[in-house]
């Protein structure tokens, strides 16, 4: 099993005044936690939907979801962010999840 929902703090980026979006303080958990989801809901015969709960700075909880048609793209940024962090064994099994799902 995939094991317990995980949450992840978030902050609004803003620049130049203008919000753009939360951003996740932990990436690195949260990107491993996007790669094993995903992985999970593609070879396993059960599927959750939730990947993760957000909690802004005042404490409230969002939940977020990954439907799989996100998948494909998901995988994508996750092999960038890993990547830049010089972790080619994860890309390679991401890149091993896209051609044998065909994503």
């Amino acid at each position: 099993m995939i094991g317990e929902i995980p949450h992840f703090d978030v902050y609004a980026d803003m620049n130049d005044g203008y919000a753009r979006g939360p951003i996740i303080i932990n990436q690195k958990g949260f990107y491993k936690r996007l790669v094993d989801f995903i992985e999970f809901n593609l070879k396993s015969n059960f599927e959750i939907d939730i990947l993760c709960y957000l909690v802004d700075p005042d404490g409230s909880v969002m939940e977020a979801k990954l439907e799989e048609d996100g998948y494909s793209k998901s995988l994508l940024k996750s092999i960038e962010y890993y990547k830049e962090n010089e972790e080619y064994e994860i890309c390679k099994r991401i890149s091993n999840l896209i051609k044998e799902y065909e994503l």
